[in-house]
């Protein structure tokens, strides 16, 4: 497979982060092989009109969008070479308006998990946990503690140059969800105080 012929436009969220990785899984590409933008719902149509002043989307067999509502872009994104997998209810219930892409847009209670149940069956215990950290996120079950914290962990992870948060942490959880590191821990433990001191502080 030419991953240079992949383009994939992701929420910039724990979960659409974690569909993008699932995804890697499902194509078996590497972090830096297939190229990519986050993006969120409400920034979509912009972003997508600025990327096309450098790009055609003749030129990708397949363009990804993973995780966004973008039913208000479809004179956009209607392509036959896109490939749209999303999870939100309003997106389901315009999914219908679609004529041209390849649409996978099913209620669930995250896109990571609608892409593990669809496209990546095949993955590690430690990968599966992953994909079940983030649909816990999403769905503000929060039954598991570490989904909390994976999110804080995205949260604050550093852009360097030339990589955005979303490599790092595909880089990171390639192999899925081992526990953390010290760094890491600590990393956690001082968001969850100045979260903790923000809102004690907070006068209303």
């Amino acid at each position: 497979m030419n991953f240079d012929k992949i383009f994939v436009f992701t929420d910039f969220d724990l979960d659409g982060t974690t569909s993008l990785l699932a995804l890697h899984w499902a194509l078996g590409a590497k972090p830096g092989q297939i190229s990519f933008k986050s993006t969120t719902v409400s920034n979509f149509r912009r972003e997508y009109l600025n990327w096309l002043n450098e790009h055609k989307p003749d030129a990708y067999e397949k363009i990804y969008i993973l995780d966004l509502d973008v039913s208000n872009s479809i004179d956009l994104v209607d392509r036959s070479n896109f490939i749209i997998i999303d999870h939100h209810l309003t997106h389901v219930k315009a999914a219908k308006e679609y004529k041209n892409a390849s649409i996978h847009v099913i209620e669930s209670t995250s896109c990571a998990k609608l892409l593990y149940s669809k496209f990546t069956p095949k993955i590690t215990t430690e990968q599966k946990l992953l994909i079940a950290l983030a649909n816990d996120y999403d769905s503000y079950a929060l039954t598991i503690p570490q989904s909390y914290e994976l999110n804080c962990l995205l949260t604050n992870m550093q852009k360097s140059a030339g990589s955005q948060k979303a490599e790092k942490f595909m880089t990171r959880f390639y192999d899925g969800f081992k526990g953390f590191n010290a760094q890491e821990a600590n990393i956690i433990k001082e968001h969850v105080t100045l979260k903790n001191k923000t809102i004690s502080e907070l006068q209303v």
